[in-house]
């Protein structure tokens, strides 16, 4: 039984909950990817084995000199950049970033993020599976034109479906 101080609550059955196996390392080669072709994107989660009820992150890779076009979600994220240099686009405004930078996207901001001439690896930060168990999750995407009167598709799913 695993327990808080203070608490008789057994946090093994939230565990079990989450993760069948009980473990609580997700192995680099067991993490889910995902390329994004109309982001020119490859994101990894590795927090999505345990089934996270609040906050989640993902690795982003994007090759040199790409955008992952413009797009908005409802929840809050930030960045922490890895590697790599260039900017990103938040309601019509260009902030640059390099490894070391972070980056703040707020709620509801169109945007999109560029990568330089070396490409770029960061990770992303966000209230993703808070906002869905809440029933408030919504991921608009412009398109590749970066253009964010265009006409949005909505996705409502955190990770696209196999």
């Amino acid at each position: 039984m695993t327990t808080h101080p203070g608490s008789s609550f057994d946090w093994s059955d939230l565990l079990r909950q989450r993760r069948p196996d009980g473990g609580l390392v997700v192995k680099a080669a067991d993490a889910p990817r995902f390329e994004w072709s109309d982001r020119n994107q490859l994101e990894i989660y590795p927090t999505e084995p345990f089934k996270p009820k609040t906050i989640g992150f993902h690795i982003g890779e994007m090759p040199a000199n790409r955008s992952t076009g413009s797009h908005r979600h409802s929840c809050e994220a930030i960045l922490y950049i890895l590697e790599g240099s260039g900017h990103t686009i938040v309601d019509g405004e260009t902030f640059g970033w390099e490894a070391g930078d972070s980056v703040y996207v707020p709620p509801m901001a169109w945007h999109s993020h560029h990568s330089g001439p070396s490409g770029s690896r960061m990770i992303g930060v966000w209230n993703v599976p808070l906002m869905e168990a809440l029933g408030l999750y919504v991921n608009e995407e412009a398109g590749d034109t970066g253009n964010a009167d265009a006409e949005p598709s909505v996705r409502t799913t955190l990770l696209p479906s196999n």
